[in-house]
């Protein structure tokens, strides 16, 4: 079999891309003539195609020279790089081979059109096949989840509860997302049940998608309670509860929460820094951002680019309180350590 990659891009990186498919297509002959399919090592292309094309010549026509397991390696390659064009192509040369409704296969190129955005596609195909599996299910809730409509995510969690499989702590946290995003928060308080049920309240994702939720629903003591339940919390446990109060007008409990997480031994990410510094910027805590501002310089974030709104901010803000002495200072400071 010949399948030839072709792209308009000239840089390395689409090179590196058809090099990998190539290599990825070359094993072919090989990989369905050795007594130990195992020693084969398919490529795991890490560049991205962006505008490619991919385009076929001397494709087999009969089934039995070929194994899904071979055309999964190629869709698990597209489903990397984010390559709708050459999955879509695939998609149609499996189909022509009467792989079409193969699961494993065409759980694959769900997952194409899913992570790509095109969920009409994947809707389509999904609605053809059987609907045994969990994670057929979670693919399609988390597109929609991701790129709307948010309560056709909900609903396809309706429906998996009703062909009898049971979620799991991925299917939460992606239709607690689309429970966020329309602020829906009788359907995020049922499902915040099921997660109990389950037994996966103490999951610190799941946990992370509840707080979210009930924070986006301006329900933040609930979003308190779940983070109370969970003994052992992670970063991205304690970046939620703080963007909740942050979220929610409540600067001062931000910022708290923040310094009990440095008291717990944890070191902040970038992103607790940014939303602490932000509220610090809410109710003009200027001695809060200056704390702020040194710890991240001491532990070498940098204050990159995402944080210099936040860390500028603090002045102005300070201002409209009539605290106008030291506001330069702080922004050229700043500056200065950005070299700037």
């Amino acid at each position: 079999m010949i399948l030839h990659f072709k792209t308009n891009l000239k840089n390395s990186k689409s090179s590196v891309f058809q090099s990998s498919l190539s290599s990825l297509l070359s094993i072919n002959h090989c990989y369905y003539h050795s007594q130990s399919q195992s020693q084969i090592t398919l490529p795991n292309p890490n560049s991205n195609p962006q505008n490619a094309i991919f385009s076929s010549s001397e494709l087999p026509t009969n089934p039995t020279h070929q194994k899904p397991s071979f055309y999964g390696a190629l869709l698990q390659s597209c489903i990397t790089q984010k390559a709708l064009n050459p999955g879509k192509q695939l998609h149609a040369h499996i189909f022509q081979l009467g792989f079409g409704f193969n699961p494993y296969l065409a759980t694959k190129i769900i997952n194409i059109y899913s992570v790509c955005g095109s969920l009409r596609n994947a809707h389509r195909l999904f609605d053809r096949i059987p609907k045994g599996n969990l994670f057929l299910w979670n693919v399609l809730i988390r597109g929609y989840a991701w790129s709307g409509p948010y309560d056709v995510a909900i609903g396809l969690y309706h429906r998996m509860n009703e062909y009898g499989l049971v979620p799991n702590n991925f299917t939460f946290p992606f239709v607690l997302k689309a429970c966020s995003a329309l602020s829906a928060i009788e359907v995020g308080r049922r499902i915040h049940e099921d997660v109990i049920r389950n037994k996966w309240e103490k999951d610190v994702f799941v946990g992370a998608a509840l707080i979210d939720m009930y924070a986006k629903c301006s329900c933040v003591e609930s979003a308190r309670q779940v983070f109370d339940t969970i003994l052992v919390r992670d970063v991205v446990m304690w970046n939620s509860m703080i963007a909740a109060y942050a979220q929610n007008g409540q600067a001062g409990r931000s910022l708290e929460l923040c310094r009990g997480m440095v008291m717990m031994g944890l070191r902040p990410s970038e992103a607790t820094l940014v939303t602490a510094i932000s509220a610090s910027a809410d109710i003009a805590a200027l001695p809060q951002g200056r704390e702020l501002h040194g710890f991240s310089w001491r532990h070498s974030f940098w204050l990159r680019l995402i944080m210099e709104p936040a860390i500028c901010g603090l002045v102005p803000s300070g201002l409209r309180q009539g605290e106008a002495s030291g506001k330069f200072e702080v922004r050229q400071e700043f500056l200065e350590k950005r070299g700037l």
